[in-house]
């Protein structure tokens, strides 16, 4: 398998050349559907009848051209002969597997030995010699955490009854892979990341009456109901009530998350552009929340237990912006100069499905106000 993008064509190279080259070359080929690239006109269409026309020369039955959806979209009428996969779902990889297991064996090719051990970094940045049996996205992507230790307590809850989730040690990937059309450039590459120490995040964003509990005062443009999520509120706003939260409970250890944090927790061992396939489940967002945010925790959580990670409102992170690498990390941060812009990530509740979305991230000024963004309380592991 081969993947054909701006890092494999030379400047100066025709693209239209060297797709067909690699067309003409390929015995499979795996398409891509996203709401967004079956709505897109021009070369994205020209490349779908490309695939389906070179899938005409096989002979009658065999397997080459595979149709993959990567989220609900309705796939092109063009594919309809074609059964499609649905990533989103469980054991779709696997059935991808198997179906170029039997293109293999229609062409009387050998089958790939299975891998031995679990996927390393470097078969996931293109290790040619099992490009079949690399590790599913489902786990190399988003790899299983860590063992939790079991001294540490699996949640608690603050004074002012805010609830946090213990969010194990672990490694996963970051980012959006560079064939996902909807990801903004600076989503990329997608890289390995480890975090490397437990810690604990809020179930949900601190609400309304969390913030008057510490503060005295309510900043927020939308007031119906005192667990709406806590916004206008800068960075330098956040980290005032951190303070005074830490000394209402006797040094407590209440701080922000970092970007790779939140990415972490917000996928919880998933790797797809939302941790369910239907975003009205578990997002407030433009087309559901009558236009402004609504209270926390009524949308299906992730499955680390953590409700509204996407949607409702932004939330504030405690670094800058890091420009991405392919290298993998441990425990990555970016910018924390006193006048860095800072991170923004999770969407909001004005904000469109594309918008809401695990790997996007914005970056605002400290002392930026806005009623569509928000926080959530980031805590140090505590033993039982």
């Amino acid at each position: 398998m081969r993947a054909v993008d701006e890092v494999d064509i030379l400047p100066g190279q025709d693209w239209d050349y060297e797709i067909e080259r690699a067309l003409e070359t390929s015995d499979f080929v795996i398409v891509f559907l996203s709401t967004r690239s079956v709505e897109k006109v021009g070369y994205v269409q020209r490349e779908f009848r490309r695939a389906l026309y070179h899938a005409e020369e096989m002979p009658e039955g065999f397997i080459h051209t595979i149709p993959v959806k990567l989220d609900d979209c309705v796939a092109p009428h063009r594919f309809s002969r074609h059964q499609w996969a649905k990533l989103y779902e469980t054991g779709a990889f696997d059935r991808i597997v198997r179906a170029l297991h039997h293109g293999l064996q229609q062409r009387d090719q050998p089958l790939p030995e299975p891998p031995t051990h679990d996927p390393s970094p470097a078969r996931w940045q293109g290790d040619a010699t099992s490009p079949i049996l690399q590790a599913p996205p489902s786990t190399a992507l988003s790899e299983t955490p860590a063992t939790t230790d079991t001294a540490l307590e699996p949640s608690f809850t603050n004074s002012i009854g805010m609830e946090f989730v213990l969010i194990p040690a672990g490694t996963f990937m970051m980012g959006s892979p560079e064939w996902y059309a909807e990801a903004l450039d600076h989503e990329k590459p997608a890289h390995h990341v480890t975090i490397s120490q437990p810690f604990y995040l809020g179930r949900c964003p601190v609400t309304q009456a969390q913030w008057e509990a510490v503060m005295g005062c309510n900043p927020s443009q939308y007031k119906n109901n005192p667990n709406q999520p806590v916004e206008c509120i800068s960075w330098h706003d956040v980290h005032a009530f951190l303070r005074k939260l830490n000394e209402q409970e006797g040094g407590g250890e209440h701080r922000l998350p970092t970007e790779a944090q939140w990415e972490y927790t917000c996928r919880a061992s998933t790797w797809t552009p939302w941790y369910h396939h239907d975003i009205d489940t578990i997002a407030w967002y433009a087309a559901n929340s009558n236009s402004q945010s609504q209270p926390v925790g009524q949308k299906l959580p992730n499955t680390w237990g953590l409700y509204d990670m996407l949607g409702n409102v932004l939330e504030w992170c405690h670094d800058g912006k890091r420009t991405y690498t392919a290298d993998t990390t441990v425990d990555p941060m970016g910018s924390t100069d006193a006048g860095a812009h800072r991170v923004i990530r999770g969407g909001s509740w004005l904000e469109s499905a594309q918008d809401v979305r695990a790997a996007n991230r914005l970056w605002l000024p400290i002392g930026f106000r806005g009623g569509y963004l928000g926080f959530r309380c980031a805590c140090s592991a505590r033993r039982r």
